[in-house]
């Protein structure tokens, strides 16, 4: 996190000003958990300990509520659950053209004359994102179905992994007869999204997934894996989301079967049209964005405590080492890079992980005194 700085050093974004609202997008426990670390890190205990300490303290120092968009991931200090995204209008009206004056795919067609598939994914070219998840779902289909042709998927996407991951579809392709075709990556609004009937989605590493959102806006039936950052899809779209385990592949094999055999692309209806709007979107950020947790007597999270210990602990780790803070980041994120050992900064380092151990073993009730704010009592009559 960046910080302001002023003459007596960095500012706290809580001093700057008067409420501070983080919103969580990515789930870095299941990120992290698929990016193949070697040596320490490889250690899921020493991996999630790093990341939760930090993520917690980072929240802590730096945000009165913090705003999860789903109940996926750690839980985090001041946390309120609700998704504030919302879509675009254009993806809705993509879902009307789809609609009238264009034939529209129905049960069991097998293939799309453009690109002889009806089943897409869209992501960025990055493993995390979904795509080892597919090739290897796909990789169990029967070979029935992959004969067929009906299975075949088209998917786009662009990224710093994209020539890793065209080689390990050229592998699939090999074993499965070009089951999957893969694209540069396209704007998700461009109109050749039309043609397609079925977005399918392996991926588990956001709190919620906007392309699965805007593949809904525009009538297409959406294949998820049963996980909690889609449990907002299952709760609202039953009818247009088709669920797999991804443990079981014979569950992938049949959710996608479903979904092809039902018809599309449909608009929705009004009423769900509106969830998924931008003005639906705004009105849940307002109420997440209020105070729904408070600090005993003080008027901000922030204030308390064991705030004001994790905003100086974070600030100095960047100030004071950060060869040791680039060394850890980049350990975190398993990034390459040329290793320079901080000595100098290893008596500054030392300390900082003793004032770590320190605010690890801080007392929820004692150092952050932090109650819902239903259950605060007003001192106005003594």
């Amino acid at each position: 996190m960046d910080r302001w700085s002023c003459s007596d050093g960095p500012m706290e974004w809580t001093d700057l000003y008067k409420h501070v609202i983080g919103v969580v997008h990515t789930n870095y426990q299941v990120y992290l958990e698929e990016l193949g670390y070697a040596g320490i890190m490889s250690s899921p205990t020493i991996r999630q300990s790093l990341f939760s300490t930090f993520t917690s303290m980072v929240c802590s120092a730096y945000c009165d509520v913090t705003i999860k968009l789903s109940s996926a991931g750690i839980s985090l200090p001041n946390e309120v659950q609700y998704n504030v995204h919302g879509v675009r209008q254009e993806f809705f009206d993509m879902a009307k053209r789809s609609s009238v004056g264009k034939k529209r795919w129905l049960p069991f067609q097998e293939t799309n004359e453009s690109t002889g598939s009806l089943v897409y994914f869209i992501g960025k070219a990055v493993k995390p994102k979904g795509w080892v998840q597919l090739l290897n779902l796909l990789e169990t289909l029967p070979d029935t179905e992959v004969r067929s042709g009906r299975f075949r998927v088209d998917a786009f996407g662009s990224g710093p992994e994209e020539e890793e991951i065209a080689e390990m579809v050229q592998q699939l392709n090999q074993k499965r007869e070009g089951i999957l075709q893969m694209f540069p990556g396209r704007n998700h609004a461009d109109k050749h999204f039309e043609q397609y009937k079925v977005l399918v989605n392996a991926s588990t590493t956001e709190m919620l997934c906007t392309v699965t959102a805007e593949a809904l806006a525009m009538g297409k039936h959406v294949v998820l894996a049963e996980d909690p950052s889609n449990a907002y899809f299952k709760a609202n779209f039953p009818e247009r989301c088709h669920f797999f385990n991804l443990q079981d592949p014979s569950s992938f094999h049949r959710a996608l079967q479903d979904a092809l055999e039902k018809e599309g692309p449909l608009p929705l209806s009004s009423a769900a049209e509106a969830l998924l709007s931008w003005d639906a979107a705004l009105e849940r950020f307002y109420d997440a964005s209020q105070v729904h947790v408070l600090s005993g007597r003080l008027e901000r999270p922030s204030e308390a405590r064991g705030a004001k210990i994790a905003f100086e602990i974070h600030s100095r780790f960047q100030t004071d080492t950060p060869a040791f803070s680039k060394l850890l980041k980049s350990a975190t994120l398993n990034q390459e890079m040329e290793f320079k050992a901080p000595w100098a900064e290893l008596g500054t380092t030392s300390e900082l992980m003793e004032k770590l151990r320190g605010y690890m073993s801080l007392e929820q009730k004692r150092d952050f005194d932090v109650v819902a704010s239903s259950d605060r009592v007003e001192d106005t009559v003594k």
